[in-house]
């Protein structure tokens, strides 16, 4: 992914990595009155996930900050957070992959079962997905199911596997 030539152009003059900083980032100059160079670049949102205003664009700190560090982001590429936390940018948190590994390192986000794994009648489905195949078992046996969706999920995920 690039970003339009003035918005690069602005990035490199204004901002810099910094791991010290809430986001990540830091402003080397200002570019409007009321930013201290020096102070935490970018707002931590309701969604977790911390942006910087950059002129008048909206950016993902993670992406500026890979960018910065590491140049631009292949086209198709994602920038996934190794831990799950959306806040945390540390730059050993950061990993480049594909969009289907970056789902796969997702947590939970509702409900009391395990992930991957729903109530049906009495008893209950697990399933794991992975480059179009779906794995399925069912079984009324919730502890059994867990471990084997766990299973599962490291052989065909990897180091993307997410159990929370």
């Amino acid at each position: 992914m690039a970003f339009p030539k003035e918005i690069e152009l602005a990035l490199q003059y204004a901002i810099a990595p910094d791991a010290g900083s809430g986001s990540g980032l830091v402003w080397k100059q200002p570019l409007a009155n009321r930013v201290k160079a020096g102070s935490v670049a970018g707002t931590l949102g309701k969604d977790g996930y911390w942006s910087v205003q950059v002129k008048g664009r909206k950016l993902a700190v993670h992406r500026v900050l890979w960018w910065l560090v590491n140049g631009e982001i292949p086209a198709g590429l994602c920038i996934d957070h190794i831990d799950g936390n959306r806040g945390n940018n540390r730059l050993d948190n950061l990993r480049l992959c594909s969009r289907a590994e970056n789902n796969w390192n997702t947590r939970k986000r509702a409900g009391s079962l395990p992930k991957g794994i729903t109530a049906t009648g009495k008893s209950y489905q697990a399933q794991v997905q992975s480059n179009g195949t779906r794995w399925r078992i069912r079984s009324r046996n919730l502890a059994m199911l867990t471990g084997a969706v766990q299973a599962m999920r490291m052989e065909l995920h990897g180091d993307f596997a997410c159990h929370g």
